[in-house]
């Protein structure tokens, strides 16, 4: 069977309140590469991830990118680290006055810098994460090998239609050519 190699398939599933989603492409390489891109959490389930890949590519380069955002109406709570925000004043006053400066830390500034502002997140399961981020993949690449193969069929026909034309002028001139 001939096979394109180049492709493209998408997944989505559901970790926690997160949906996430996999994107896969590929394109013609020599050898197999295997690129990821995703949140840095995950990225402990890489190798599981690598070797579903090579379940069902052995040469080709392939991306894989895994988004994630929040559900409808599953915002987490937020949480004001007050101590955290105190340091942040404190320590503006004290430049404040050290660069004999009248500007002052506006509240707009303070939630914006790091720390101040979290969101109470909850610590993930990470074997259940790599199980439904290897089913999100594994379905993905199944759509990947499907498109791959349909694009596959197509060029295989697109060159039996370009070689079928070439036998017929070839015949024509093999009838016009003296003997």
């Amino acid at each position: 069977m001939v096979r394109s190699m180049t492709g493209y398939a998408r997944s989505t599933t559901t970790i926690g309140n997160e949906t996430v989603t996999i994107d896969t492409t590929s394109v013609n390489h020599r050898y197999l590469g295997c690129t990821f891109r995703m949140p840095n959490q995950w990225t402990i389930a890489e190798p599981a991830l690598r070797d579903i890949i090579k379940k069902h590519v052995t040469r080709g380069k392939i991306h894989v990118s895994v988004r994630y955002g929040r559900g409808s109406g599953n915002a987490q709570p937020m949480r004001l680290d007050t101590e955290r925000a105190q340091q942040y004043i404190d320590y503006a006053r004290e430049l404040t006055h050290l660069m004999r400066s009248t500007e002052s830390l506006s509240l707009n500034t303070l939630i914006t810098l790091n720390g101040v502002m979290t969101t109470a997140e909850e610590e993930p399961d990470l074997e259940e994460t790599q199980r439904l981020l290897g089913e999100a993949l594994e379905e993905a690449m199944t759509a990947l090998d499907e498109m791959r193969a349909k694009e596959g069929a197509a060029m295989r026909d697109a060159l039996l239609q370009h070689l079928d034309v070439l036998e017929r002028l070839a015949t024509q001139i093999a009838e016009r050519a003296p003997e």
